[in-house]
Formats: C-alpha cells, structure tokens, sequence
C-alpha cells in the first residue's frame, strides 16, 4: 500500500512546480511592468470629465519604436512645464508641429478645418459659488479619429474660445484641457505656451483609483 501511495501522489508534484514557476514569471513580468510605470496625482479640474481631482493615474512611456517618447494627436499626456521645467502638467495634445490652431465661439479648428463636435448630454459640475450646475457636454472627434469629451462651464464664450491662430513651432505640441473653459493650457503662450517633445514623461493609462467624492474609478482606462 505504501508503494500504492508513492505512485499516486507523485504525478502531483510535476503540475504544481509547474504552477510555482507560472506564478513566480507573472510576478516577475508585473514588477517589470510596474518598474516602467509612473504615478501621478491630479491636483485641479482642468480635464474634467476625463480626469478629476484626486485620481492617481498610472502613466506609460509614450510609443514604440521610431515614435517611442512623443505623444499623438489626442493623447492625455504628462510634461513638464516649459517656463520652470520642473512644475507637471497633465494636458490632452491637440495640435502637432506645423499645425495652426484656433478656436472660434468655441469651436476647435486644425489648420483651418473645424474640429467635429457632437452634443452629448451635460456634466455636473461646481460653480465658482460651490454650487452643482449641470454644464454643456461634447464629444469631439480629432482628425486622426481620436474621440474624447469636452465640457464647456461658459458655453461656448468662455474666455478662450474666441483665439488667434496659433502656429505650432517645429518639434513642439499644443496641449488643451478637456475642461474647456477651466484649463491653464498653450492657449495661454505666456503660462504654458506650446511644449518642447523633449518635456513630455508619460501618457496616463489608467486611473488607479481615486479620492474624487463619491465617483469610483478603480482601473479606469484614461482615453
């Protein structure tokens, strides 16, 4: 019976170091991953709906290969701040090098063409009182079909939505938040301006979880 025994178990020796081993590589290749990544918290509302105050967010490295550390059209992306270098900002990148940007009674237009922008309910937000309001919502469709939302506190009168044309320099992006009428951004040339590729760290990737009041963002995709 005892040499019945030894036969029996032995078979299951083989599957569970095989497991160990599985389990030991999974680790492994998530500690790498996570070696990769970096955190980051979201102090203001400048992104809203997207991002809100008190998500942290996983970010990645931008691209692969020839285009490994530049961002595309319609990426959320981390930088640093040009004027100090060392103040991070987290923006949506609109404009690439060479593009002309302007906004007209609200309106995005890129090199001339009007960004397409699609009704989508409203969003609450607070009023400068404290108060909840119910402000206008969008989805705005990029010209390489990147898709996200805006939201417009002012409607479409805010104080920036009436611009110059911007001419983005060689070898430097155009970011705005998607909190249209509450965002420092490169609209503003003399805060943020338009943002060297050299300064851009990281795309968001995921929410990780987040101290937003009542909303629950655990693991939830950044678009």
């Amino acid at each position: 019976m005892a040499r019945q025994a030894a036969v029996d178990t032995a078979p299951r020796c083989g599957p569970n170091r095989e497991g160990r081993f599985v389990r030991w590589l999974f680790v492994g290749c998530l500690m790498v991953f996570l070696t990769s990544c970096r955190n980051f918290s979201v102090p203001s509302g400048s992104n809203i709906p997207t991002l809100l105050v008190g998500d942290i967010v996983m970010a990645l490295p931008f691209g692969h290969g020839p285009e490994a550390g530049v961002p595309a059209r319609g990426d959320m992306a981390v930088f640093r701040l040009p004027r100090d270098g060392s103040t991070y900002f987290v923006k949506r990148v609109i404009g690439l090098p060479g593009d002309r940007i302007q906004m007209r009674q609200g309106r995005l237009f890129i090199n001339g063409a009007m960004v397409q922008r699609e009704q989508d309910g409203t969003y609450q937000v607070k009023d400068q009182y404290g108060r909840d309001v119910q402000v206008p919502k969008y989805i705005e469709t990029l010209p390489n079909g990147v898709k996200h939302q805006v939201i417009e506190i002012s409607g479409d009168q805010g104080y920036y939505d009436n611009t110059d044309e911007y001419a983005v320099p060689t070898g430097d992006y155009f970011v705005m938040g998607d909190n249209r009428d509450n965002s420092d951004d490169s609209r503003d040339l003399a805060l943020v301006g338009y943002i060297p590729s050299a300064n851009f760290v990281a795309k968001p990737w995921r929410v990780l979880f987040s101290t937003a009041g009542d909303h629950l963002r655990l693991l939830k995709i950044v678009k």
